[in-house]
């Protein structure tokens, strides 16, 4: 029962270190999105500044053509990256929910364990109980044979020394 009860612990505790290093991975996976953002941000605004430099000297309509692209390709960008956010928010809370999953299951076959531990040793005494009953009650069964045979064993050496006794008066007659 204790080997099982430690696979168990060890296979939950397994998967929560997996569980931690994945966290951990998205968490890394983070910090390098933002690091990505910053610097496609960064790229982005720097080709668009070069751009709306050499357009701005040319026409101010152009110019604002330009700038109304620059801002969608922003937001798109800015729209993709809080996407792929969310989807790692998400992934994140499913870790989280297996992880108190992992828990809940461990706490219920502990307790199962338990349970079963206490059935097992109430049993058991009920056995124990049962046997000495059983045993007390086959012991006074043997006393009452052994005095029916010792009973049977004193009237047979009674009839016996009759017997013996009419033998000798018929051989007698005889």
């Amino acid at each position: 029962m204790k080997i099982a009860l430690n696979k168990q612990k060890n296979k939950n505790t397994e998967t929560f270190d997996s569980l931690l290093k994945i966290t951990d991975e998205i968490k890394k996976r983070n910090v390098s999105f933002v690091s990505e953002i910053k610097s496609d941000l960064n790229k982005i605004y720097e080709e668009k500044n070069a751009e709306t430099i050499s357009l701005f000297q040319s026409k101010d309509e152009d110019l604002k053509k330009i700038i109304k692209k620059m801002k969608k390709d922003v937001e798109l960008v800015l729209k993709e990256r809080k996407d792929s956010l969310k989807l790692l928010k998400r992934k994140v809370i499913e870790i989280n929910e297996k992880l108190a999953e992992e828990e809940n299951k461990e706490e219920i076959i502990n307790k199962k364990l338990e349970e079963l531990k206490n059935q097992i040793e109430e049993n058991f005494k009920k056995n124990l109980k049962s046997m000495d009953n059983n045993k007390n009650k086959n012991l006074e069964e043997i006393k009452n044979h052994k005095k029916q045979i010792d009973k049977n064993i004193e009237e047979f050496g009674e009839s016996k020394d009759q017997m013996s006794v009419i033998s000798k008066i018929i051989a007698s007659i005889f």
